[in-house]
């Protein structure tokens, strides 16, 4: 139970505050420039937007397992946000083709290590916690986030099963 209702500061401050000005920022990007409106990465930011809210009201929530699903996990877009622009500015990528080439490198390790090798092993682990309070043998302060989490969790991880085999096809 002390994983799923344990009370971290430093993930309010420094994981959810953040995560949530970048899901606003990107989320306004993405509704206003063609060229990015994909459904489902609007989708995903809406979802996790209502997950991080979820994180800290009414009670305190996950945030041991938003230590790695929006905080480690998240380090595989640091490679991405380069592509992504290079993407957006030709001249960028031209002045740095090697730049562009390494980037896409790291992204696919890190999404590969983060999102489809630990990212299921997390998972596991979180599921196991959230069934143990639905079914009443630790605390539960709220079936319905629990539950709302669990979707989320499957909605989400099958996304990331889903951008791996786009990216392993690209490789």
């Amino acid at each position: 139970a002390d994983r799923l209702y344990s009370d971290l500061p430093y993930v309010r401050k420094h994981v959810l505050a953040p995560l949530v000005a970048h899901l606003a920022s990107d989320l306004l990007l993405y509704l206003s420039l063609p060229e990015l409106r994909q459904p489902a990465l609007i989708a995903h930011h809406l979802l996790t937007g209502a997950l991080a809210q979820l994180a800290t009201h009414p009670v305190p929530y996950t945030h041991h397992y938003i230590l790695f699903f929006a905080g480690a996990a998240e380090l595989s877009n640091l490679p991405l946000g380069w592509i992504e622009l290079c993407k957006l500015l030709p001249p960028v990528r031209a002045a740095s083709p090697g730049g562009y080439s390494a980037a896409r490198a790291v992204f696919a390790a890190s999404f590969v290590t983060l999102r489809l090798l630990l990212w299921p092993a997390v998972t596991v682990r979180f599921w196991s916690d959230s069934l143990l309070a639905l079914r009443g043998d630790v605390a539960c302060a709220s079936r319905g986030a629990t539950s709302f989490y669990l979707a989320s969790n499957a909605v989400l991880t099958a996304m990331q099963l889903g951008w791996g085999v786009i990216i392993c096809r690209c490789r």
